[in-house]
């Protein structure tokens, strides 16, 4: 009765000096005393220990009336006095710890045994020298029963100043330790398998919102654990500068990589220019103040501290601007922020001094943190599945349109390539530009073909039944030519010239031809007969653009192209379907019908040529007939050379008289070349009588193109 009587004395009197202790007995186990603490400001930081123990310095002391004191941001240091009183054994040493950090310098002042004991801490010290092994600044108070224990604490920071102190037996303390430990580890876990998971998420699908995201995940963890202490404990606790900086370093970095992370999720600059330069903005201040926090403190953190609040309320007014705006990504990306938001806003307004110390703001931030992240990588993947719906219904609709752009662009080549040569429309397909190929040599084979007296025909038609017959006409031939790798150079009135690269398939196009025509004969409307000669030459040309730049024509010259038009000329004189040169023979590696014709000199040219028929087009009877005296027209020709005329008209007759007749001309044998040979030796024999064959040679000049 005795003892809490004078318990009660002491409080009354303890009251009446302003000052109340704080009372430990047994049952205690943890305690806040932020009220029992008096509080003094010392703006010159000149004032010791020695001073505030001084009557006039005590009187100064203000009581403080929050369990949480929280003065903000200051320069000056701050002196708290505070009193202990131990009723009863309590069995237990009694620790004093702050859940505050963030201090550079945290002094312990009180008397043991009428000794002033000093004790020296703070993060400008390694983490070695603290007492107490423990992210927090903890202190054994060694305690007298029923003896007022009267402490002193001053601090000085860059950070904010606060004092949130509790009382622990020490057995309750170990328990709270561990505990904290397995919630923080949970805490860093959960960041550590996000950052990963994005990382992965990053590297697989190339975003840059992800790699953003995953920076400011490692940047935000790295703050938290040195905003909670760990990292000045277990990463760099020898090293006194960075354990310094590094905790606003952080913040600025992970504040400027949200934004930039922000910006690109949510797409701001397709949503709004300006919001999205007030974005930039605002990375290159926080970028520039985080930077200086590498020299100074204070004041960089603490407008970082007020960029904070605004960054907040920007990224907030960001995600529903572009929601509203139809960014359905923005959904789970403004959730998740705004767990985080409660939670940095209710430190931010801490750290400043707006708000005062109590459970809600002691670790809001790493609960709304580990909320945000786990919402916000739901959002990455929902923004992922929502742009592979895009991306997949955009690609449906560009394939669409790429058909139908494919389609009107094969039309157009199609039609293009009804123009001109295939091989332009084909560099044009491959996005080439012929129009700026160079000429160059080539060997290549040369096909002439047109039909036989077109202007008699033309004559017994109208100008639109010969457009017709022409059009109907050249479908036939010109397929022919095309099947087999051939091209139409151009149409020329009746004319066909093409070329081809394979002589062997221009002697197989030449064929196909003749035989094309026989059934389009037989449907021919007009009911008016069309014949035709193909004359076919090989050898080296000049291809290239010829023209001007306004007009062009992709085409071959050369004297192989003289002579192939000139051979074929020479089908109607000697009423031969298809004659070819003898260079286009030496270069066939096939086998066909072919049978040698004649040596000339067609006009323009100044050495002979000669020329062969190809006839296997022909009907059997006439191809065997054609190859049984082939021999015998040999010997014959080299007789015509010779000048013997009168041999060569008698072997002629003798041949034209076991020939077949032809199948429509009258008086005329199936084979033309016996008629045209006999006619020629009847005059050339009429000449030499003449004397006007002196310097007959054998080879028949041509005179008319």
């Amino acid at each position: 009765m005795k003892k809490y009587l004078f318990v009660l004395i002491l409080i009354s009197l303890s009251k009446l000096f302003s000052l109340e202790p704080v009372i430990i007995n047994d049952k205690t186990e943890s305690i806040q005393i932020g009220k029992y603490l008096e509080v003094f400001e010392d703006p010159s930081c000149e004032l010791t220990i020695e001073d505030i123990i001084k009557p006039e310095y005590q009187n100064k002391f203000i009581l403080s009336d929050d369990n949480r004191v929280n003065k903000g941001k200051s320069q000056s240091v701050f002196w708290f006095k505070l009193k202990i009183l131990v009723t009863e054994n309590i069995n237990d040493s009694l620790i004093l710890e702050s859940t505050w950090p963030l201090y550079d310098v945290i002094n312990i002042y009180y008397k043991d045994d009428d000794v002033l004991i000093k004790k020296y801490y703070g993060n400008i010290f390694p983490f070695n020298q603290r007492e107490i092994n423990s992210i927090n600044f903890s202190f054994e108070i060694p305690y007298e029963i029923m003896k007022v224990k009267e402490i002193y604490i001053s601090i000085k920071t860059d950070t904010s100043v606060q004092l949130p102190l509790k009382v622990h037996k020490k057995e309750i303390f170990l328990e709270k330790e561990k505990f904290e430990l397995i919630l923080f580890g949970l805490f860093i876990g959960i960041f550590l398998v996000m950052i990963v998971y994005n990382l992965i998420l990053y590297i697989f699908i190339k975003d840059f919102s992800y790699l953003f995201y995953v920076i400011y995940e490692f940047t935000y963890l790295l703050f938290q654990l040195s905003y909670l202490g760990f990292s000045y404990k277990y990463f760099w606790p020898e090293n006194l500068w960075f354990s310094l900086h590094s905790m606003p370093l952080f913040l600025g970095l992970g504040m400027m990589c949200y934004l930039l992370y922000s910006q690109i999720f949510l797409k701001i600059k397709l949503y709004s220019k300006i919001l999205n330069l007030i974005f930039y903005v605002f990375e290159i201040i926080i970028l520039v103040f985080t930077l200086l926090t590498l020299y100074t403190i204070f004041t960089p953190l603490k407008i970082i501290n007020f960029l904070g609040i605004f960054t907040l309320f920007l990224i907030l007014f960001g995600s529903i601007f572009v929601l509203v705006k139809g960014n359905k990504s923005a959904r789970y990306f403004l959730i998740g922020w705004s767990f985080f938001i409660i939670g940095s806003l209710l430190v931010t307004l801490k750290a400043v001094g707006y708000v005062s110390n109590n459970i809600i703001t002691s670790y809001p931030m790493q609960i709304g943190s580990i909320f945000e992240v786990i919402l916000l990588s739901i959002a990455l993947s929902d923004r992922y599945n929502i742009m592979k719906k895009e991306k997949e219904d955009s690609q449906q609709l560009a394939l669409e349109t790429q058909t139908k752009l494919k389609s009107e662009a094969e039309r157009r080549l199609k039609i293009t390539e009804i123009y001109t040569r295939r091989s332009i429309v084909e560099k044009i397909e491959k996005g080439e530009d012929p129009t700026n190929y160079k000429p160059e040599n080539k060997r290549i084979t040369i096909l002439f073909s047109d039909i036989r007296d077109f202007t008699t025909i033309s004559e017994n038609l109208s100008a639109i039944e010969t457009v017709e017959l022409l059009n109907s006409y050249f479908n036939e031939m010109n397929d022919c030519i095309m099947q087999l790798g051939g091209e139409i150079d151009k149409l020329i009135g009746d004319c066909i010239m093409a070329l081809f690269d394979d002589p062997d398939k221009s002697i197989h196009s030449a064929i196909q031809m003749r035989e094309k025509l026989i059934t389009f004969n037989l449907q021919n409307k007009t009911k008016l007969r069309v014949n035709n000669g193909i004359g076919i030459n090989y050898g080296e040309v000049v291809l290239g653009n010829i023209g001007s730049k306004t007009k062009m024509d992709y085409t071959v010259i050369g004297d192989i192209v003289n002579s192939a038009s000139r051979i074929e000329s020479l089908t109607k004189y000697y009423g031969l379907p298809i004659i070819i040169s003898e260079e286009l023979k030496n270069s066939l590696k096939e086998n066909y019908k072919i049978r040698f014709i004649d040596e000339v000199l067609v006009k323009g040219k100044k050495q002979p040529t000669r020329i062969y028929e190809v006839f296997d087009y022909e009907k059997p009877e006439i191809t065997e007939m054609k190859c049984n005296y082939n021999d015998e027209l040999i010997k014959t020709f080299d007789l015509y050379k010779q000048g013997n005329f009168q041999e060569t008209i008698k072997i002629y007759k003798k041949l034209i008289g076991k020939a077949k007749n032809h199948s429509y001309l009258k008086n005329k044998c199936s084979d033309p070349l016996l008629n045209f040979y006999l006619d020629r030796c009847i005059k050339l024999q009429e000449q030499k009588e003449a004397g006007l064959l002196d310097n007959w040679n054998g080879v028949y000049e041509f005179l008319d193109k």
